[in-house]
């Protein structure tokens, strides 16, 4: 059994599952999306919010969202 561990690899688990046809695939993205829910559900966000972190280049990736119409502050993410 192997996790995809990220919300955004479930394009990759058609080929995996093709390529390791022994090995069964979990997709946390489910479990994501169900809590997120639930929280909204339940009220417990005081309000919307986009946060938004990398570990790259700060001011590169600032600059790419700003083209996209998101002026959101992007925020380093430290290991």
């Amino acid at each position: 059994m192997i996790t995809l561990s990220s919300t955004h690899l479930l394009f990759l688990k058609p080929l995996l599952k093709k390529e390791f046809s022994n090995i069964q695939f979990v997709d946390p993205g489910s479990i994501v999306t169900q809590k997120i829910y639930l929280k909204i559900k339940n009220k417990q966000s005081k309000r919307n919010s986009l946060k938004i972190f990398t570990s790259g280049d700060v001011k590169l990736f600032q600059t790419k969202l700003n083209k996209i119409g998101i002026k959101n502050k992007v925020n380093f993410l430290e290991f």
